[in-house]
């Protein structure tokens, strides 16, 4: 290939910018090497290199890259394209290599194959591997901008014990087993240090040490797959290009493969460039699959892990749970407990949204089109832009409604496609948590559908009354809550018990549901002795040989509900029901079997035995809580699902403090207090406000309970600091009783200090916190505590009467 080939000039495809606001761009001159390496003499072939190669070659010369494809090199062969790559890359603004094939790493070192890498032959790296540092040296002396994109990081092609012999290790190193390690050489560049290359950007297509996938034959990998889609972005930052890149494959290989980029650009590189249309549907679904990439990229640890799990657990798509997650971060304001709480239930209704299967609708094109951009919207993660889609087709199924009633000629064909257009738009507001249109769009649906079809018309009527259920949890409103009783009740008419058993048994678990969260909003237990029985009924449908699964998880539900009955009620026979219950869920569900189900079983088992504990006079219940929970803890962690794991800490931790205050033991005061710390690991006041006040709180509990024990005055002095911060958010307009609870504590902490240190004004300022307490709950007209804080002031004049 001759230079004069090489060095055409590329216009208006680069710009280079400083970072100053008002620099202007520079048209640079853009050179590409593609390799790529399929037919391997001594390894196995790689079907898709080749066909990566192409596309990449293909999409570089449109970008505006003189580019040189060089496919299926031999050592001699590779060496020479190198060299000449590098040697008419001189005076280049932008030299990218692009290599898909194998690809090692030995001793630190990086090495690509060529087609005649024999096992039995790498004597030396300058044998038939090329190392990719003798790349990258050169080549940043000849351009002013480095590219390495390396598409071989896959698991090692030679036999166990085969060595690379190199000039630094002569005697051999061995080959790691899976993916490239760092390179070597890649620091960042200072911000101006005289020299005239401006950066380098290395990019693996799977973090170092970590192995990548080939994608199905005959298709792309999934990193050229994803720089195919994406590289071809006008406007963008070449940095935001390699995040929607690394974002996407993380997306389709399910979390499988995560690329990794080295960047050290001192200048903004964009490829101004583009071959793709802006406008259209098409351009409309792809940027804002990059907006949604982009902002997956910020997501913290924590919630992508919580997120994979959830996709691992349930087997769903990663994009849609990230759609969810952006719009609970874009549109809840509940806090990330709530916002956990709604994910959860989104990833329920997601899948069962992708579980049933739906008519398309094919008599209108115009709805064929619209349902078929939000179906694909909804497979990216674009959740707003899929229910734009439906709303405009459902305004499209209006007028088809409209013209069907004037018209008069009624067909179930035509009824039951309009009611699926409805239903789909429901199902994408449900995912969107806009149940308020979730709800109106189920009722549109039945509407069409239950003259037809009754097995639909029961399925959209459920639907309706799941959407009002979740409206009114979220919202804490009862008239909610009792219009999805209403809704849940029409729905059962239209299901016979006998003929079809488990569609009654779900309505009816459902219902049970709803006056669960009813009990939520009283005093009294009657919602949850109803929800019991409902529970019970669900049971008879749902036979444990059968339907072992929803047998067990209904078990689970009876005995929260009697849990749930128990702490409005004195006595331990609820407690014991809600016992056994729980035992017969683990009867089916194994740490085997499905081990986050079985770890929220013995969460609840915990719950049990320590109201058992302070209901009665011994200390075993509390040990067998705190077994309970341990168990729990050994399927839980904070990488999969930190909210829950942080939660059952708590608990312990709650366990411990009610068992060591009874033992009077130091040691497990102790363990509570570890308990806590691991739950404030994850419950910090930025996160999670409320529960961090909760488990200030317990804090406080634990060091009051251990100072007295001890006679301390700073692990008292400690409980008062901790009670202190726990007011910092627990007010008494976000929970009157928590507030009172713990102002009450800490006013108790300072009838302690006073006792040790025979101070009367410290005593003094204990009484004064409860007849706060006391004044405040008066002005709120609970009068019915007087009695109450009257025994407790008379604790503080008796001490003050002895001091």
């Amino acid at each position: 290939m001759t230079a004069s080939f090489w060095r055409r000039i590329v216009t208006c495809v680069f710009a280079l910018v400083a970072a100053s606001a008002t620099a202007k761009a520079e048209t640079l001159r853009g050179h590409a090497l593609v390799v790529g390496q399929s037919n391997y003499e001594h390894l196995a072939p790689l079907p898709n290199p080749a066909n990566d190669a192409k596309a990449v070659s293909g999409l570089l010369g449109q970008l505006g890259f003189t580019v040189q494809l060089a496919e299926n090199r031999n050592a001699a062969e590779l060496r020479s394209n190198l060299d000449a790559f590098v040697e008419d890359s001189a005076g280049a603004d932008v030299a990218l290599v692009y290599f898909s094939g194998h690809g090692v790493e030995a001793g630190g070192e990086n090495f690509l194959l060529t087609t005649d890498a024999d096992p039995a032959a790498l004597d030396a790296a300058g044998g038939n591997v090329v190392a990719l540092s003798s790349l990258l040296k050169p080549l940043r002396a000849q351009a002013k901008i480095v590219i390495v994109l390396v598409d071989a990081c896959r698991t090692n092609p030679f036999p166990d014990g085969t060595l690379v012999r190199t000039a630094i290790d002569p005697d051999g190193v061995a080959i790691g087993q899976e993916g490239l390690g760092l390179p070597r050489g890649t620091t960042v560049l200072s911000s101006d240090n005289g020299n005239e290359n401006l950066g380098l950007v290395i990019g693996f297509a799977a973090e170092p040490g970590k192995a990548a996938l080939d994608g199905e034959p005959g298709g792309n990998s999934p990193y050229a797959a994803a720089l195919l889609k994406h590289f071809a972005a006008g406007e963008q930052q070449f940095s935001d290009l390699m995040t929607m890149v690394t974002e996407e494959v993380y997306l389709k290989t399910r979390a499988r493969q995560r690329p990794w980029t080295n960047a050290s650009l001192r200048r903004f590189l964009f490829f101004g460039g583009s071959t793709e249309r802006t406008e259209g549907d098409e351009a409309e679904l792809r940027e804002a699959r990059r907006e949604l990439l982009l902002r997956i990229a910020s997501v913290p640890k924590y919630n992508r892990n919580y997120v994979e799990s959830l996709a691992e657990r349930d087997g769903l798509p990663l994009d849609a749970l990230y759609g969810m997650l952006a719009e609970l971060q874009v549109d809840t304001s509940a806090g990330p407990a709530k916002i956990g709480q709604q994910l959860r239930a989104g990833a329920a209704n997601l899948k069962r949204i992708l579980e049933k299967t739906a008519p398309s609708a094919k008599m209108d094109p115009e709805l064929v089109r619209l349902t078929g951009l939000a179906g694909r919207a909804e497979s990216e993660g674009l959740m707003r832009l899929a229910k734009r889609f439906r709303a405009e087709a459902s305004a499209r199924a209006d007028e088809l409604v409209r013209a069907l009633d004037e018209s008069k000629e009624d067909s179930a064909e035509d009824r039951l496609e309009l009611a699926s257009v409805y239903a789909g738009e429901a199902d994408t507001a449900v995912l969107m948590f806009d149940f308020d249109l979730a709800a109106d769009s189920y009722l549109a649906a039945f509407d069409q559908a239950r003259k037809w079809d009754e097995a639909r018309a029961f399925r959209y009527k459920v639907g309706e009354a799941g959407a009002l259920t979740s409206l009114g949890k979220f919202a804490g409103d009862r008239d909610l809550l009792e219009d999805a009783v209403i809704a849940y009740g029409e729905a059962l008419e239209l299901v016979s018990r006998r003929r079809n058993p488990l569609d009654w048994a779900e309505a009816t678990n459902n219902l049970a549901g709803v006056h669960v969260e009813l009990a939520n909003l009283e005093e009294s237990p009657d919602s949850l002795r109803t929800a019991l029985k409902l529970f019970q009924q669900a049971l008879k449908r749902r036979p444990r040989q059968q339907e072992p699964e929803l047998w067990g998880k209904t078990q689970n539900n009876i005995g929260v509900t009697h849990l749930q009955i128990a702490y409005r009620e004195e006595g331990t026979r609820s407690l014991k029901r809600a016992l056994k219950a729980f035992g017969q869920a683990l009867e089916v569900f194994t740490s085997e079997s499905e081990s986050a189900f079985y770890a929220s079983v013995h969460t609840n088992m915990g719950d049990v035995f320590r109201n058992l504990g302070l209901r009665g006079k011994g200390t075993g219940d509390f040990e067998m809580g705190v077994n309970s929970l341990r168990k729990a803890l050994e399927y839980q962690s904070i990488d999969k699902d930190p909210y829950i794991w942080s939660i059952t800490q708590t608990n312990l931790g709650n366990t411990y403090l009610f068992w060591g205050e009874r033992e009077g033991d130091r040691e497990i005061l102790a363990l509570a207090l570890a308990a806590y710390e691991q739950a404030l690991s994850f419950q910090t006041r930025e996160r999670m406000p409320f529960e961090w006040a909760n488990v200030q709180s317990n804090v406080g509990n634990t060091n009051k309970v251990l100072g007295v024990l001890t006679e301390d005055l700073s692990v008292l002095e400690s409980a008062v600091r901790a009670f202190e911060a726990s007011l910092e958010e627990r007010t008494f307009d976000k929970s009157p009783r928590s507030w009172a609870a713990t102002k009450l504590e800490l006013g108790k902490t300072h009838l302690e200090i006073g006792r040790l240190q025979v101070s009367r004004e410290t005593v003094e300022t204990g009484k004064a916190i409860v007849e706060d307490v006391w004044a405040t709950f008066r002005e709120a007209g609970f009068d019915s505590y007087d009695a109450f804080f009257a025994a407790e002031i008379a604790q503080f004049d008796q001490v003050l009467a002895e001091l």
